[in-house]
């Protein structure tokens, strides 16, 4: 059987492309500007109000639970001997 990725639906980029994509990254320093500050962190603390209100999950609360059960899972099963690392 010859299994075959699936269509990606762009071209990917040259490797070399990546390379130097993530040289230039690596010479920044973003920043926040003053300005902006209080309003990221008003608007982050309301986000979390209304997350706190809702019943449903929080997405950051999953990600991290579902992280925590496999790193459970892996660490059992390499106790029992059973590998469990992919």
């Amino acid at each position: 059987m010859i299994l075959k990725s699936p269509a990606l639906g762009f071209a990917p980029l040259e490797a070399s492309v990546l390379r130097a994509y993530i040289s230039a990254a690596r010479k920044l320093s973003p920043s926040i500007p003053r300005e902006l500050e209080e309003y990221i962190a008003t608007a982050y603390s309301s986000i979390r109000q209304e997350e706190a209100k809702s019943n449903s999950p929080h997405s950051y609360l999953h990600h991290y639970q579902n992280a925590s059960q496999h790193i459970n899972f892996t660490c059992s099963a390499e106790v029992l001997g059973c590998g469990g690392s992919e």
